[in-house]
């Protein structure tokens, strides 16, 4: 998920308290102020699922919406062109302006990119929900339907929705979409990571 140079936090967390007692968390702050406690960099998804256990640590869909856009700055998201818009309590909705990069050699927006487009959806959606104690996910079923398609200039929208939660998978459908035209339909299938014991030896 994340690369593994990837500064995912070059930052600080938020951990005063308050004067009405409640206890503010931000992550991915540019701002080192006095009242915030410095993280140094984490440099994947499994060190920071590490740091979000251990310090048991909730975060609002605003802030998912700021890690999911900073974990969009590296990688194939980035490369790509992908802008994450939105983040629901059980979605997350994806933007991709369609440039020449993204065409086929009809001219079409190639499968692969609204593929892309889609299993990042579902995959950022699933990290936003992964249970205590996991590391991480990865896919391991994509099913997709096209029933449309796109041009150059074109922005299409893919919004994942959560179909199962569970401990050991979660199963994520998506539709992408342009101005409200129905394009494609996805159903994704994580299986979720946990920490291994370490091996004994014989």
């Amino acid at each position: 998920m994340f690369g593994s140079k990837c500064n995912i936090i070059k930052s600080v967390l938020l951990s005063s308290i308050r004067n009405n007692g409640t206890r503010n968390v931000r992550l991915f702050s540019s701002d080192p102020t006095s009242d915030h406690i410095k993280l140094g960099e984490i440099k994947d998804m499994k060190e920071f699922m590490k740091l979000k256990n251990e310090k048991n640590l909730e975060f609002t869909n605003e802030q998912w919406l700021h890690i999911l856009k900073t974990r969009g700055g590296i990688g194939l998201p980035n490369f790509i062109g992908l802008n994450v818009k939105d983040v629901g309590d059980s979605s997350v909705t994806i933007e991709l302006p369609i440039t020449k990069n993204h065409l086929a050699s009809n001219g079409y927006v190639h499968a692969g990119s609204i593929i892309t487009l889609a299993d990042t959806a579902c995959g950022y959606a699933c990290f936003k929900k992964l249970p205590k104690n996991s590391i991480g996910f990865t896919t391991i079923s994509i099913q997709s339907n096209f029933i449309g398609t796109g041009k150059e200039g074109d922005i299409l929208e893919c919004t994942s929705t959560l179909l199962h939660a569970g401990k050991t998978s979660q199963v994520w459908d998506a539709i992408v979409t342009h101005n409200n035209r129905k394009l494609a339909f996805f159903r994704c299938t994580e299986i979720i990571l946990y920490p291994q014991p370490p091996k004994t030896s014989q």
